[in-house]
């Protein structure tokens, strides 16, 4: 952080404000079968609960791109019209996504070292991009 190297082994996970988020302690593969396991409606005794969290109201993220949102998920129309389900975390010291391409059948994870300030965008639209050459410029 600002040019110096901090250890962020002993954090708090439930700092205040982080309304549960942090505290996850995972893989990115760990990840990736996370949300396949909640998509295909393993997670939740009721469907109807899955569906709630699949209920998309509009809104635009910060860099513009069409986003849905629903409980605790959201859905992205990336250029080319491919849609992205997924979520970006954030806690001290790093940022993680987890999504899914539904046209493509895929799940990726990311995970990086680097706080709010480092921008993932790059690396995952560059991944999506490998995934789906037809559909993005």
């Amino acid at each position: 952080m600002d040019g110096k190297l901090r250890d962020f082994s002993d954090v708090d996970s439930s700092m205040a404000g982080a309304a549960g988020g942090a505290a996850l302690v995972t893989t990115t593969g760990d990840l990736s079968r996370f949300l396949d396991a909640l998509l295909a409606g393993r997670l939740f005794e009721k469907p109807s609960t899955l569906k709630a969290m699949l209920t998309f109201v509009d809104a635009t993220s910060e860099s513009g791109i069409p986003l849905g949102y629903g409980l605790g998920i959201e859905r992205y129309t990336l250029p080319g019209g491919v849609q992205l389900i997924g979520h970006f975390g954030t806690g001290a010291g790093y940022r993680a996504f987890v999504g899914y391409l539904p046209a493509q059948k895929v799940s990726l994870a990311l995970a990086m070292n680097a706080g709010q300030v480092a921008d993932p965008t790059p690396v995952l639209m560059g991944a999506i991009r490998a995934m789906t050459p037809e559909h993005t410029p």
